[in-house]
């Protein structure tokens, strides 16, 4: 099964990941940033950048003729462009939506093969208690470093001790519990195979043990990088193999990327000029999450429609 080996694999660059921060340790935050940058670029932006090409294989492999602005081009900018202006208008509502949507597609993204066709409130319900899992994971471990961000956009209470800590804490035990329950009545029930429900509760402390032992930047390039968009890409490659009858090119898969992703790009770099203008008022992964946030939107759309 080609998740299954995917876990093995990543799980064990992680950990060698682990292992090699812990020997060179401390990193630098201009580290951090190339690093962040680094797998934003390699695979964090490609990996969003051939929805078109899998909107047009689905479409084929369905008989029918792809009608791209209509039906691609269209709903794509305008689920971009509301997504702009709800930050505009109402940026603490949007900054939870962005959140659990992020959640709910980080789960899409590791647990897309496992049989839930005729469960779709459970396969949803289960996306986001693993995605909220992970988030939540992240903001509790790093609560310093990732609120000084948060707090160029709201004056929220960052006391450990305050309401929003808890409730992060309590999303992240909730996530976990509700993740190994589900996954564990899945392996009773016969719905996948011990190998299966026990490494993917496996990677469960994996990706613990590296939010944990890297740096904010260091442990979401990681995870960004790694286990969701170069997961999405290896997705999107056998989809495109098996929706197309023959096997593409490695070449021709690559190129595919490029006119997306150079666009995306260009906006990344719009977002850099726009934080020296604005001097440090809104930090600069504040912006990305805005940025990133448009991007997401319409993606999680057309993967849930594949």
């Amino acid at each position: 099964m080609i998740a299954y080996r995917q876990n093995l694999v990543f799980s064990a660059l992680t950990l060698a990941v682990v292992f090699l921060f812990w020997i060179f340790a401390p990193v630098s935050p201009q580290t951090d940033i190339i690093i962040l940058m680094m797998s934003l670029l390699t695979t964090g932006i490609p990996h969003g950048a051939i929805d078109h090409v899998i909107y047009a294989a689905k479409t084929k492999a369905a008989g029918k003729t792809p009608i791209f602005i209509r039906n691609f081009f269209v709903p794509y900018l305008i689920l971009i462009g509301l997504t702009f202006l709800c930050w505009f208008l109402f940026p603490e509502f949007m900054f939870w939506i962005f959140l659990g949507v992020a959640a709910y597609h980080f789960g899409q993204s590791q647990l897309y093969y496992l049989p839930l066709e005729a469960h779709p409130f459970l396969k949803s319900f289960l996306y986001l208690a693993w995605g909220t899992m992970l988030l939540s994971a992240l903001w509790i471990t790093h609560w310093d470093a990732q609120n000084q961000h948060i707090s160029t956009l709201f004056s929220w209470n960052f006391n450990q001790n305050g309401p929003l800590y808890i409730a992060v804490n309590t999303f992240r035990i909730a996530g976990l519990v509700f993740c190994l329950l589900i996954l564990a009545a899945l392996w009773v029930r016969e719905k996948i195979n011990g190998k299966v429900a026990l490494l993917e509760i496996a990677v469960i402390p994996v990706l613990f043990l590296m939010i944990n032992s890297l740096t904010l930047y260091g442990a979401f390039a990681l995870y960004f990088g790694l286990w969701h968009s170069l997961r999405v890409i290896l997705t999107e490659y056998y989809f495109l193999q098996k929706a197309q009858y023959e096997k593409i090119s490695i070449r021709s898969f690559l190129v595919s990327f490029i006119p997306f992703s150079l666009f995306s790009i260009a906006g990344l770099t719009l977002i850099l000029m726009g934080s020296y203008v604005l001097k440090g008022l809104i930090y600069t992964i504040i912006l990305f999450m805005i940025f990133f946030s448009a991007l997401t939107m319409p993606q999680v759309y057309f993967m849930e429609t594949k």
